[in-house]
């Protein structure tokens, strides 16, 4: 389904969640605004957001942007409010999104609407803080006719003007010789720090070292130009070494009568992220269009081999050829399976649903990994809930995750070994599920991997496709269940998969 029509058919949907979200909470500003308000202002902000996603126009966004930075200043609001207002049209939306569309128009409209919310974002925080110079100059001025209340007032002034700078979500700083004049604690907290110990320390301290002449042009560049053009990016230097994308935005001021450079840094970390990660689908699914292919051509040429090879092996007498002929199928199997991780990679799942003993899946998926099994001197231990037996899945591609699973198991521990298969019923989120474990008492796998054990072409053994987790990660959600790992005492690893029993 198409952006455009999604925005269409949910728009009042969009509107109505949004406003809930915004006035269900007693402790913000949003909360004293009448119904009659908020419902007009949130009309337009759709209306502007559908504009920009539908038809890249971004006039009345950028009028509606305006317009309210202005409303919200007058009315007392905190810049953290508005921004997490925007956000929340971000967060309704993207459910909406991965319902109803493919994953490549998915990954083409999540980019969008990430360029759209960071522009939105921006442009709000750029308005309201010249707004607010604006108020604290014509302020100023304003205190020049009175030299005996000046001093005070002024002081007021600035006194708000960083509790209002205090309580943004984004860096802010002012630097003055490139040390650090004020920051407020988003700054402290985005380098690892706390306030004080910053204040007076040279900005560069903060800069990762291969950010410094991007960082010094910038500054450089800010002392001739009232304002630095476009947005920098550079590696900000947390306090644990870590180096972390960073994007600052910084203009020539004044701060305590002094010339200074004073900024807006945010992190950047999820939206390179995500662009990495809409890069690397696009690969992916190239890759996948080629590997379903070849995956097919070869596999049928595969099957009459297996055949053949499976009639020699009822015939054969001699042990040492018998053996051969073990070996062989059992590569076959493991090529095989390789190959279906591929196929199942270039196609979309389409589950074909019907009652399936959970007792006979196991079972055929280890007659299918026997001769693997017999080759690497394993034993297989199966305990089974009578409590149930029969699930609605699709046996096909439920049957791979358990063979994906199986083929971990016996090449985590090769030689000699035992794989655990336990079934049970059990109550998760008022849902009941039933819960299959696949165990070994292998090596385990290191912590530092286990993030991303599911990431496709992610692999650390010599002769893996990096495909196969990912699948069983793949097919067990698309059956509304999940998948979890967990580390056997003394030794091994447990893999659970968790299905929807209703």
């Amino acid at each position: 389904m198409k952006l455009k029509t999604i925005l269409a058919i949910n728009k009042e949907r969009i509107i109505n969640e949004w406003f809930d979200a915004l006035t269900s909470n007693s402790g913000t500003s949003y909360y004293k605004i009448t119904e009659q308000e908020l419902l007009p202002l949130l009309n337009k902000a759709v209306k502007g957001f559908y504009d920009v996603l539908v038809s890249d126009q971004w006039d009345g966004l950028d009028s509606f942007i305006t317009s309210i930075a202005h409303k919200r200043f007058s009315q007392g609001f905190k810049v953290s409010e508005v921004q997490k207002s925007f956000e929340l049209f971000r967060r309704i939306l993207i459910p909406l999104m991965i319902k109803n569309m493919d994953t490549q128009e998915l990954c083409k409209e999540a980019l969008r609407l990430q360029k759209c919310m960071v522009f939105t974002i921006t442009r709000f925080s750029e308005i309201f803080q010249n707004i607010h110079d604006e108020f604290i100059k014509s302020h100023a001025q304003s205190l020049e006719k009175e030299v005996v209340s000046r001093t005070k007032e002024l002081a007021e002034s600035e006194k708000k003007y960083k509790i209002l700078v205090e309580d943004i979500n984004d860096g802010y700083f002012v630097v003055i010789n490139w040390k650090i004049a004020f920051a407020n604690k988003s700054f402290a907290q985005m380098h690892g720090y706390s306030q004080h110990t910053i204040l007076k320390s040279d900005f560069l301290n903060y800069v990762a070292p291969e950010s410094y002449e991007v960082v010094r042009s910038a500054y450089n560049a800010s002392m001739i130009k009232e304002t630095i053009s476009g947005r920098i990016e550079y590696l900000r230097l947390h306090k644990d070494g870590r180096r972390m994308p960073t994007e600052v935005i910084a203009k020539r001021s004044t701060f305590e009568n002094q010339p200074a450079t004073i900024g807006i840094c945010r992190d950047i970390s999820e939206r390179i992220a995500l662009g990495k990660k809409i890069h690397e689908t696009k690969k992916l699914t190239a890759l996948a269009k080629q590997a379903g292919y070849l995956a097919h051509e070869i596999r049928n040429p595969m099957s009459a081999v297996k055949m053949n090879l499976q009639m020699f092996e009822q015939s054969e007498q001699n042990p040492v050829k018998l053996r051969l002929i073990e070996t062989s199928l059992d590569e076959i199997t493991r090529i095989d399976q390789a190959l279906l991780e591929m196929m199942n990679l270039s196609i979309p799942f389409r589950l074909e649903k019907k009652h399936v003993s959970v007792r006979q899946l196991l079972e055929n998926a280890i007659a299918v990994m026997h001769h693997r099994i017999i080759n690497n001197n394993l034993t297989v231990s199966v305990r089974l809930s009578r409590q149930i037996d029969m699930i609605q899945i699709d046996p096909q591609r439920m049957e791979q995750v358990i063979l994906n699973l199986l083929f971990n198991a016996i090449e985590a521990q090769p030689g000699s070994g035992k794989i655990f298969l336990s079934s049970r019923r059990l109550k998760q989120k008022n849902r009941s599920m039933l819960e299959i474990v696949l165990g070994d008492n292998g090596p385990g796998i290191p912590k530092e991997i286990l993030p991303h054990i599911f990431d496709p072409m992610f692999t650390q053994k010599s002769k893996g496709t990096g495909i196969g987790l990912n699948n069983v990660k793949r097919i067990v959600e698309a059956h509304g269940g999940e998948v979890k790992i967990k580390t056997r005492q003394p030794m091994g690893t447990n893999f659970l998969i968790r299905l929807p029993l209703e």
